[in-house]
């Protein structure tokens, strides 16, 4: 039993977001953070396709958030276009993009948060991606070893989590093609 998140409203275009989960049975927690200022008497509004991959009878058949980004309804991630999808990806509960990698062919869900080396870091500066020393390195230090895994289908796509963000990496924008095979290039 959450407590007074009951009386939060939904908005295509909220104001705050759920990060930081915990679903393990005895706790069942998160912390919500405003994405934007947020004026005194303004009510508290977040986007429920962040966390509910379908509503299962709570669904709003008509949206009145009045957003210019309103989707005119909401049924849940699981109904959401391709490209609204990939627009609250970034933002969505890593459980729903679970269910939604597991549930769409050619799809694969690729978390990067807890292999990367010790030596190394990935820190994003307003839309653009880095990769930095984590410690001192010295001279001829090994960072680390790169392993890859061979993507031969145009097709395919993958949802790729680092840390907090996720986004998913398609052939056009995310991939180079070399001869045989494509290489991840990032996310910028």
């Amino acid at each position: 039993l959450y407590t007074f998140d009951g009386f939060m409203n939904h908005s295509c275009e909220p104001n705050v977001l759920s990060i930081d989960g915990d679903d393990s049975p005895e706790n069942l927690s998160y912390d919500m953070v405003a994405v934007r200022d947020i004026d005194i008497g303004e009510e508290i509004l977040v986007d429920y396709a962040t966390f509910e991959y379908e509503c299962d009878g709570h669904q709003i058949d008509k949206c009145l958030c009045g957003s210019s980004k309103c989707r005119g309804n909401m049924r849940g991630f699981k109904h959401l276009t391709l490209d609204e999808k990939i627009e609250i990806m970034p933002h969505a509960d890593f459980a729903l993009l679970e269910k939604f990698v597991a549930e769409t062919r050619n799809l694969s869900f690729v978390d990067y948060t807890h292999c990367l080396p010790g030596s190394i870091d990935v820190v994003q500066h307003g839309d653009e991606w880095e990769m930095v020393a984590a410690k001192p390195i010295r001279a001829g230090e090994l960072l680390f070893r790169n392993t890859s895994t061979v993507v031969t289908d145009e097709d395919f796509k993958f949802v790729v989590r680092l840390r907090d963000q996720a986004t998913l990496a398609v052939a056009g924008k995310h991939f180079l093609h070399r001869e045989g095979h494509m290489e991840f290039l990032g996310f910028d």
